[in-house]
């Protein structure tokens, strides 16, 4: 992964290292890769880092949680619009930022045409880095938050949102970064008239969520974010019963694949 620097990740089946003669291989390798590495540091004035994770012969995915940072850091600086991120090495990140920041600007001017007369509180689900709330927070007026929650499943995502937000604002705004599984979380801590940040995995928004954001009416605005315009699609034709679509905005941070990223910017009916 590439952003102001690098991150090269090793996958490895878990019981690579039972075979003796392939440990050793390895060993000799990734020390001789490491030292080529910092020699590459030296002459380009760039830094990388490199993670090995591990992983069994049925696994859908290539960099995990349980891997570890062989050499540099865990995180990666990467830039989103004008700001600059640390995001973990196991986190999620949008692969094309300058086009989801892009998208973002396009939904939050849309959303500033329509006079706010309310405080909000805003609300971030599938949160991550805290990328989109502390975006969001920077380019809405401060005036019109009270405070800024997160909700995550992976552990050190919501340690470094919190490093994030408190590097941009401070105490300038109450913040809470939550640790917690989304499709079994029991309730969503809600306290007036908020703005919902939704970023799901492909797999789109868990039916509970779908029932909890319809019969919630503090929820007054929705960023909805999503890798599966069809799978968005589909909820909303629940959704939209109680919101309107106010705007729309494609991107196709994927060059030359299947795939397209859709921006909806929902208000809740009067």
């Amino acid at each position: 992964r590439i952003g102001i620097d690098g991150m090269i990740i090793f996958t490895l089946l878990k019981d690579y290292d039972k075979q003796e003669d392939l440990k050793i291989l390895y060993n000799n390798f990734i020390d001789e890769f490491i030292n080529n590495i910092k020699q590459l540091e030296s002459r380009i004035n760039y830094s990388f880092s490199v993670k090995e994770c591990y992983v069994d012969e049925k696994a859908e995915i290539s960099n995990v949680s349980n891997g570890k940072i062989v050499y540099n850091h865990s995180y990666l600086k990467i830039p989103f619009g004008e700001l600059v991120f640390n995001v973990p090495a196991d986190g999620f990140f949008q692969p094309n930022p300058e086009i989801i920041s892009k998208m973002l600007d396009n939904a939050i001017e849309d959303f500033l045409k329509h006079k706010q007369n309310e405080k909000y509180q805003l609300i971030d689900l599938y949160c991550g880095a805290g990328i989109l709330s502390i975006y969001l927070t920077r380019k809405l007026n401060q005036s019109i938050l009270t405070s800024v929650m997160g909700i995550e499943i992976i552990e050190s995502a919501i340690e470094l949102a919190k490093k994030n937000f408190e590097y941009f604002f401070g105490d300038q705004i109450p913040y809470n970064f939550i640790t917690a599984d989304l499709n079994k979380i029991k309730e969503i801590p809600i306290n007036n008239a908020s703005i919902l940040i939704l970023d799901p995995p492909r797999s789109g928004l868990h039916p509970k969520i779908i029932e909890w954001i319809i019969n919630t009416p503090q929820i007054k605005w929705i960023f909805y974010l999503s890798c599966n315009p069809p799978k968005q699609y589909e909820e909303m034709q629940k959704i939209k019963s109680i919101f309107d679509v106010e705007s729309i905005i494609f991107g196709d941070p994927f060059p030359h694949t299947s795939h397209w990223e859709s921006l909806i910017l929902l208000k809740r009916k009067v």
